[in-house]
């Protein structure tokens, strides 16, 4: 074998290595609340304060307190695709965070799916009552996500599933405009 040949091959293996490596490191990084909080440092605040407080105010606090639930575990997907796209996300964070290439707090601008609020909540299991707003018939196949009525770092009730009542009402609203405030 050629040494031109040899040397591409070490590059080509080197370069697998890295890679490799790196998207492990990069996955690795992503599953700590403190890399997310580098940059989303309103939020991790109030999610520290709302686990040290005896009742948690918001949705994200109550997940953490509850059941141990961290950053990745909302904001991140699961399929072979979405995994891709949490590591794109992840990968291209760490860069902006390693070159101080970033404001404090930094929006979050990837939606949170239902598919991963389904996770853990089953769409047969949502609604405690047969009036509730998941069990009734007219509202099985409407377009909304889960999100824009259960907000996780907004103070919310926790009776109602930490519902934000502006961001119900403005749901409501879309196809009920009589509805009051």
């Amino acid at each position: 074998m050629n040494t031109w040949l040899k040397r591409a091959s070490l590059v080509i293996v080197l370069g697998g290595a890295i890679g490799v490596l790196s998207l492990y490191g990069v996955r690795e990084v992503e599953k700590f609340d403190a890399f997310c909080a580098s940059c989303h440092m309103d939020d991790h605040r109030l999610k520290r304060r709302q686990s040290l407080a005896e009742h948690a105010q918001t949705l994200a606090a109550s997940h953490h307190i509850k059941k141990g639930v961290h950053c990745i575990d909302c904001h991140g997907y699961d399929s072979f695709l979405g995994r891709i796209e949490t590591t794109r996300l992840a990968a291209t964070s760490l860069v902006h965070y390693v070159l101080g290439n970033y404001k404090e707090p930094i929006e979050v601008t990837e939606p949170i799916r239902d598919e991963n609020c389904a996770k853990c909540h089953a769409p047969e299991n949502r609604g405690s009552s047969a009036d509730d707003f998941h069990k009734r018939l007219e509202h099985i196949h409407l377009p909304i996500a889960c999100v824009n009525c259960h907000k996780g770092h907004k103070h919310g009730d926790p009776e109602l599933s930490f519902l934000v009542k502006d961001y119900v009402i403005k749901q409501c609203r879309e196809c009920h405009p009589d509805i009051g405030g």
